[in-house]
């Protein structure tokens, strides 16, 4: 057949397509005019019959909101003014309380883990408490974004927090001073004189602990690292303690799994318009195959998750705790023009 031929075949199919495409195409458009067009009209009623003057943005950052927390608890909106903090959240230094949240179904902000050293955590706000009310404001129904500003700020402010103690049953507010929340993502059994940390817990029988608190971007070198200082001192097995470890990175945990793992699948992620991607562990760099035990709880989620699965999954660990939180979702930061 002609090139010419098979080009004007090429064109009618296309048009074709078009076509049949179109009408379909043309109806989705319109449902989101009709969808739009009643947002539009609920603007203009609330400018127009309001109480009090409501400025535009107010109005559109709340749609925006709205739109998300329909879909889950984890989906958020971070305006400008906003990112830096969490920029600063994931890399580890930020003005806070520190502690990690999460929005359970019931719509009550609630406490994942307290932190370290932190005013959270010498106030006594423990792991599972809902926190009730924040500077006198009731926080049923909060997103996490809102709730999270109210909790972060400059260091030195004070904030105070009614909690209701998930263990007790009972209430206690309390005033905390905001301060640096520098995260440790890597520790060990407890501190040494020289304030470094020891991770022998058991010098007799060479067992290592390490407890990871977060996914940070240098946790696996930091675990690598700690990892050789105990194989140094003869360590025979070793202990990774991953109770309320909120989650972290993907890559972080990703790293650390491979730091165990010679071979085989860590992680599988797939979405709605994305094709199913395999993370798979590199010979290169794998630490030597001594026992070890994975400590989990309610409290551990997300990436905590993904490391503890896939060491048990390929026989490198056993793991020991609780129903772990259940968090089988991967989130990304899609930043917009603005």
């Amino acid at each position: 057949m002609p090139k010419r031929n098979i080009a004007w075949m090429l064109v009618i199919i296309l048009i074709a397509t078009l076509f049949w495409k179109l009408p379909q195409t043309v109806a989705r458009r319109d449902e989101v005019y009709r969808s739009l067009g009643t947002i539009v009209d609920i603007r203009r009623e609330i400018l127009k019959n309001y109480v009090e003057e409501v400025e535009e943005d107010t109005l559109v950052k709340g749609a925006i909101e709205g739109m998300l927390q329909s879909l889950d608890r984890y989906s958020s909106y971070f305006p400008p003014e906003h990112m830096e903090e969490l920029k600063r959240a994931t890399t580890g230094s930020f003005g806070g309380i520190g502690i990690e949240i999460t929005m359970p179904k019931d719509g009550w902000p609630t406490v994942i883990s307290p932190m370290d050293d932190t005013p959270a955590l010498h106030a006594g706000i423990l792991a599972g408490d809902r926190i009730i009310e924040i500077d006198g404001e009731s926080t049923k129904g909060l997103s996490i974004t809102d709730a999270v500003k109210k909790l972060t700020g400059r260091p030195g402010t004070k904030v105070t927090l009614t909690v209701r103690h998930e263990l007790k049953d009972e209430e206690m507010t309390v005033t905390l001073t905001r301060d640096v929340i520098k995260i440790v993502s890597v520790k060990g059994w407890e501190r040494k004189a020289d304030n470094g940390w020891d991770y022998m817990i058991d010098p007799d029988d060479k067992i290592g602990y390490v407890r990871i608190s977060k996914f940070m971007p240098d946790t696996p070198d930091r675990l690598n690292d700690a990892v050789k200082e105990l194989m140094a001192q003869g360590m025979r097995a070793l202990i990774i303690d991953l109770r309320f470890n909120p989650g972290g990175l993907l890559e972080s945990a990703i790293g650390v799994s491979d730091l165990f793992l010679s071979d085989g699948v860590i992680v599988s992620t797939r979405g709605r318009w994305s094709q199913k991607k395999d993370s798979v562990a590199k010979t290169e760099g794998t630490l030597p195959d001594f026992p070890m035990v994975v400590l989990v709880n309610r409290y551990s989620a997300s990436a905590a998750e993904i490391v503890a699965g896939a060491l048990r999954d390929h026989n490198r660990a056993i793991v020991i705790g609780e129903r772990t939180f259940g968090k089988g979702s991967v989130q990304n930061v899609i930043e917009l023009e603005d």
